[in-house]
């Protein structure tokens, strides 16, 4: 008989993985469960377009809660506390469920759940270290809380909390093109904490092409601050899934400008699925600090600074110079980490944790 689990997240729309609707938790959370086995799954989902109940790929999922709602947060709290099933699975991101009263009520409905007996696994898909003790009541109220970096487990210093590494796509890969410019490429919704202005100040035309494939957070598109900077950037728009392969395939480079460090990149899981070159700005060293990391660098014979770059000139034409030159290198490293992170092995060990709670 399969252990019955109730996960409670954002999740995306029917039939699709990476959607329009939805932010990179929902994608996670699909891959997640669909790798898991073993296991019957309900999903305590939002609702994009109404209410409704059905099943996917064996998976249950009911749309009941709604962002910013508080009256159907309440109502899934209740749903929830009243339910059978004792584990509850909790994947989340900073404003999945709105803005701050939406917060408080998902610290209140944490309570209920854990009052009533529920055995609570939060993963945690943003950590701001310096902001740690905001993490204490969540980290309380779980039986165990996962992070995806070393980084985040060590900063948060707890028991309770316990690493697993960011699991990577399976993906067809195909001839790319042919293309005789040089192309690097941003992938990612847009936001100003990821670096974008600051790389597209940094571009040089000579350097070659430089796509900003992406679009607007649709959890955000209401802020007329936010709405106003993604109009201000030229970029591609959402990507649809279908599409998400040809613009891996056919760059050269990934980069990755972030000016903060507090969540595990989707968009450099994807790197790795295509086992493509990047580069990282250097609020990003905190990637190898994570083991598989540091075992690829040895294996590869690269050093961190060989990814790393300063916000000026200098530092960012130094190592897109020195990228160009040793792709190959690059690129063998992502290939390792796509291996070390795929998403049978990542499964195991949220198996392992599963059964031991």
């Amino acid at each position: 008989m399969k252990n019955k689990i109730i996960v409670v997240s954002s999740y995306p729309e029917r039939s699709k993985t990476h959607g329009e609707k939805t932010v990179g938790v929902a994608s996670y959370t699909k891959n997640l469960l669909m790798n898991l086995k073993g296991f019957d799954f309900e999903v305590i989902a939002e609702v994009h377009t109404k209410k409704e109940r059905y099943e996917e790929q064996e998976i249950h999922i009911n749309r009941l809660w709604k962002r910013n709602s508080i009256a159907t947060l309440l109502k899934m709290t209740n749903y929830v506390a009243k339910s059978q099933i004792m584990t509850v699975v909790i994947p989340i991101e900073f404003y999945m469920f709105g803005g701050l009263i939406q917060n408080m009520i998902f610290l209140y409905s944490l309570l209920v759940w854990k009052l009533s007996g529920k055995k609570i696994i939060l993963i945690l898909h943003q950590v701001l270290a310096k902001l740690f003790f905001l993490y204490w009541p969540l980290i309380f109220l779980s039986e165990k809380t996962v992070v995806f970096e070393e980084k985040f487990r060590k900063a948060l210093g707890n028991k309770k909390v316990v690493f697993i590494p960011h699991a990577v796509e399976k993906v067809t890969l195909k001839v790319p093109k042919q293309e005789k410019t040089f192309s690097a490429l941003y992938f990612g919704y847009l936001s100003p904490y990821k670096g974008i202005k600051e790389l597209i100040d940094l571009w040089d035309k000579n350097y070659g092409e430089l796509i900003i494939a992406g679009g607007g957070n649709p959890n955000h598109m209401k802020n007329k601050r936010y709405s106003n900077f993604i109009k201000g950037i030229k970029a591609t728009g959402f990507v649809p899934e279908n599409i998400i392969s040809d613009y891996f395939l056919n760059t050269d480079l990934v980069i990755l400008p972030y000016k903060m460090f507090f969540s595990s990149s989707g968009p450099l899981s994807l790197a790795f699925s295509y086992e493509k070159p990047f580069i990282l700005s250097r609020p990003l060293i905190g990637y190898f600090d994570s083991p598989d990391f540091a075992e690829t660098l040895k294996e590869t014979g690269l050093r961190k600074e060989d990814f790393l770059f300063d916000f000026n000139k200098n530092s960012f034409e130094f190592r897109l110079n020195w990228a160009k030159k040793n792709l190959d290198k690059l690129a063998a490293f992502s290939r390792i980490m796509k291996e070390k992170r795929a998403w049978n092995k990542i499964a195991k060990q949220y198996e392992k944790l599963l059964k031991e709670i």
